[in-house]
């Protein structure tokens, strides 16, 4: 189910690439990288302290546990996950949707550059 979500996802943001004028898609995208920093950055820095705290208080934080978080969870106890597993989806939708972006404004740029339409 996963797979025809995102296939369905991938043929989506390349209709709206091929349908929509360079411009609104730039600002789109742009739109997007801001609401995805404004929204998930704060989030995910609340998500990586709540996290470091609750390895600390196991007694064991690893030297690069902020490389990759998710492989830590299961070293906490379910009630600390809860206090920051809202974060952890904000931060991560946030970031979605900066990745969103930066494809969006950069399928924009190629079409004003390359295809010569703007």
């Amino acid at each position: 189910m996963l797979e025809l979500g995102i296939v369905s996802g991938v043929l989506l943001i390349g209709a709206l690439i091929a349908l929509v004028p360079a411009d609104p898609l730039l600002f789109l995208g742009a739109s997007g990288i801001v609401l995805g920093l404004v929204g998930g950055l704060p989030a995910a820095a609340l998500y990586h302290g709540k996290l470091y705290l609750a390895l600390k208080a196991t007694g064991s934080v690893p030297r690069w546990w902020w490389v990759s978080p998710v492989k830590y969870h299961d070293q906490i106890d379910e009630q600390a996950e809860e206090g920051f597993r809202w974060s952890f989806r904000v931060g991560a939708a946030g970031f979605g949707l900066i990745v969103l972006g930066c494809v969006m404004a950069a399928a924009a740029l190629w079409k004003l550059q390359i295809a010569g339409e703007g």
